[in-house]
């Protein structure tokens, strides 16, 4: 059966063959080239749509008596990929697709669906998975299953160790994360178990190899031995951090540690009990970003404090992708790229790089890269920045994952050896010695006395900086600020810049403007800077900001933005609470007159709620620079409408009418939003004064009148931002933050009293 053209019926003309010698196309699909094929059934093909994942392929060919037992084993296995997508068998005539997941249970009663190939539906079959129309009983619901499954099996052994035995959370990190990483090592047949005697001596399964004081030090000494001492480290010795584990836990911490290794579930405080076929989560098929969102989730519950004062909004691998896959494509030398990540965290923008080049190397040189030519990737072309010392440790266990799997033949494990130590050749930690104890944030790589031998070294910078305002202690943020705007300042002179130099001030205490800037440093000229980034920076229209955004108009070639606006508060970008951007440059000063390429991705329930979006490329408005420079809304425009409505904006400014803010103005009226709570902030107000008065609802049935009297009563006496009385005194003008489109819903309400 001719896969391809077989396929071609159901609507699938992006397919990649499994069947073939390996090739670069194949770099994300390795663990399935060596799934052995004569035990279980093996996937033929993929069907691929923006380089993405949609349908596992079996042929007629594999045996027909195969059974239910074979293809539910293949459900669970594919469901390891985290990838939203189905598995497809293809027999003469028709195509029977069933859902993929790790649990069994949900898989033994679900149902597959079958497509004739003569039917009318099966040409747009494909379509509909595209679009996010199709759906099958037991696919599972939430959009990053894989990771919410070892998230959840982690998070509890974490918040067991640290909350009731009161272990010091960095040692748990270690704990957890050299666990998880040997589960890896096992699960991809790098470690085997007739070879466990030369990792630990008294082992005879893996799980063993963290049974017991003894069995913990061999294995962390295999561990970084192997690894040159960059994987997870303990704030004390083997030893003695293993020792005093032991006694504050009373033998339970190796409990949770033979948990990770042996699939076993949480069941209560230290209780774990073998679950059927638990044994689904095979860390052969998991994906390596996997180590990123432990970090993310275990630093959230550690201390979310510390996250939000270093304005930490960590990245999703789909989010990641988009950013890697459409950045790299600008680089002009692929195979000779030097990549930078100047915010790395625990590595997702890094591993997907190290992927790029790699597959570079394959596609220039016509052959698979050897263990040799992958390390001198790794050690000459890669490079990571942060002050996060655990983060880097995580990221170095990423790339040594990641250097692993596109190893062609990582055997024995004695092979596994790595030269040299990541740690300041590839990673680099640039907190100083003296902020070791420091809670809040610290400058990192945007310190003034950086050295400059990373000035002018990369090809590409990528990344998410930290973004929110700074918080904490007010003095320090003002100098922090102060650097800064400095730093921006130095690099617009070098530029040739001086008049907007002399007048730019860095807007709101925020921290990923001066990382763009300063990337304009380590770039090569006509290099490429591709950054996740929060929308308000071309959305805000307050005068600070329209300054900000115009600046980088003209102090680097912007090539393209990528607004988000509409996918934020979806499971594109679980979390994610404001708008964002996916923003696009090359390292030159712009022509006068340069345009760039906007596009807004539009919300579509059924796409998102499965993690993806659409970019329809065809729909990316070209934008001049100077046309931006003039009407500061016109990207915001943009973002909530077409270029009709632009032009309608134009005529309603030509006409020179009041705004209702200068009317409101004229007439003395207080005008702001409402008060916000957000208890967690560590800046409260004072809002005794509100306390007694109305708390604003809008009618939970769209109504137009509204009934003061009924209203709750404010109770509380702090808020983060309770604002002024003046805000709350009639007669009040009050506009629901999302009004609606609704033709039959109120959009603003009159009130004659103080809510």
């Amino acid at each position: 059966m001719n896969v391809v053209n077989s396929v071609k019926a159901y609507g699938c003309h992006d397919v990649v063959l499994l069947g073939d010698e390996p090739s670069p196309r194949h770099l994300n699909y390795l663990d399935l080239l060596k799934m052995p094929s004569r035990e279980n059934l093996k996937v033929d093909a993929i069907a691929e749509f923006q380089s993405r994942p949609l349908l596992y392929i079996i042929a007629d060919a594999q045996p027909e008596n195969a059974g239910s037992k074979k293809i539910l084993d293949l459900q669970c296995l594919l469901a390891n990929r985290g990838e939203r997508a189905y598995l497809g068998v293809l027999r003469p005539g028709e195509l029977n697709v069933y859902p993929v997941n790790l649990d069994r249970s949900v898989l033994e009663g679900s149902h597959k669906a079958s497509i004739k190939r003569e039917s009318a539906e099966a040409p747009l079959f494909f379509q509909r998975v595209v679009n996010g129309f199709f759906n099958l009983e037991g696919q599972p619901e939430v959009s990053d299953y894989v990771f919410k499954t070892i998230y959840e099996m982690l998070s509890k052994s974490s918040k067991n160790l640290i909350e009731i035995y009161g272990i010091n959370p960095l040692d748990v990190l270690s704990f957890l994360g050299r666990a998880l990483f040997f589960r890896f090592l096992c699960d991809r047949r790098i470690v085997r178990l007739h070879e466990l005697h030369s990792v630990c001596p008294q082992a005879d399964t893996p799980g063993d190899c963290f049974r017991n004081v003894e069995n913990s030090v061999a294995t962390c000494q295999w561990l970084d031995a192997t690894f040159n001492g960059d994987l997870l480290p303990f704030t004390s010795s083997y030893l003695s951090v293993f020792t005093q584990a032991k006694k504050q836990t009373n033998d339970k911490l190796f409990i949770h540690l033979q948990a990770i290794l042996k699939g076993w579930k949480h069941a209560g405080a230290d209780a774990f009990q073998l679950p059927i076929d638990w044994g689904d989560l095979n860390f052969a098929h998991i994906p390596i970003g996997v180590l990123s969102q432990v970090y993310e989730n275990f630093s959230e519950a550690w201390d979310s404090q510390q996250r939000q004062q270093t304005s930490v909004y960590y990245t999703p691998r789909n989010i990641a992708h988009y950013l890697v896959d459409d950045a790299f494509e600008g680089v002009a030398e692929k195979k000779n790229a030097h990549i930078l990540d100047p915010s790395c965290g625990a590595g997702i923008f890094l591993v997907l790089a190290f992927r790029k080049l790699v597959a570079a190397h394959w596609e220039h040189d016509r052959k698979r890269p050897n263990t040799k030519r992958i390390q001198s990737i790794l050690y000459n072309q890669l490079c990571g920045f942060d002050v996060s010392e655990s983060a880097l440790r995580l990221a170095a266990l990423s790339l040594y994952i990641t250097a692993i799997e596109l190893n062609g033949s990582p055997r024995p494990p004695k092979s596994l050896k790595f030269p040299k130590p990541l740690q300041n050749i590839v990673l680099y930690n640039h907190r100083r010695p003296e902020e070791d104890t420091a809670k809040g944030f610290v400058l990192g790589s945007l310190r003034p006395d950086l050295p400059t031998v990373f000035n002018g070294r990369f090809d590409m910078i990528i990344g998410n900086p930290p973004w929110s305002r700074l918080q904490g202690d007010k003095k320090e943020a003002k100098a922090h600020n102060s650097v800064f705007t400095e730093l921006t300042r130095q690099i617009l002179k070098k530029r040739g810049l001086e008049k907007i130099a002399q007048a730019y001030k860095n807007p709101d205490n925020n921290p990923d403007l001066p990382f763009l800037w300063k990337s304009i440093q380590w770039a090569k000229p006509e290099g490429i800077i591709a950054m996740v980034l929060p929308g308000r920076i071309f959305l805000k229209q307050s005068g600070p900001g329209t300054r900000a955004f115009n600046t980088i108009l003209q102090g680097i070639e912007v090539t393209g933005i990528l607004n988000g606006s509409n996918l934020s508060d979806s499971d594109v970008w679980p979390g994610m609470n404001q708008p964002f951007m996916l923003f696009f440059a090359r390292n030159r000063v712009p022509a006068a007159s340069h345009h760039f390429y906007f596009v807004t991705p539009h919300f579509e329930r059924y796409l998102n709620d499965k993690g993806r979006i659409r970019i329809d490329y065809q729909s990316a408005q070209p934008v001049a620079v100077s046309d931006v420079a003039k009407d500061s809304w016109l990207l915001k425009t943009l973002a909530v409408g077409t270029a009709l409505d632009v032009e309608v904006i134009r005529k309603l400014d030509d006409l020179k009418w009041p705004t209702v803010k200068s009317y409101w103005k004229s007439k003395g009226l207080y005008s702001g939003r409402g008060y916000d709570l957000s208890p967690k902030q560590s800046v409260q107000g004072d809002a005794r004064f509100m306390r007694g008065l109305p708390d604003f609802i809008s009618p939970t049935n769209g109504g137009f009148s509204v009934d003061v009297s009924v209203m709750p009563k404010f109770k509380e006496f702090k808020a983060h931002m309770p604002r002024c009385m003046a805000l709350y005194t009639p007669p009040l003008l009050i506009v629901p933050q999302s009004p609606g489109a609704s033709s039959t819903s109120a959009k603003s309400y009159l009130l004659h009293e103080a809510v």
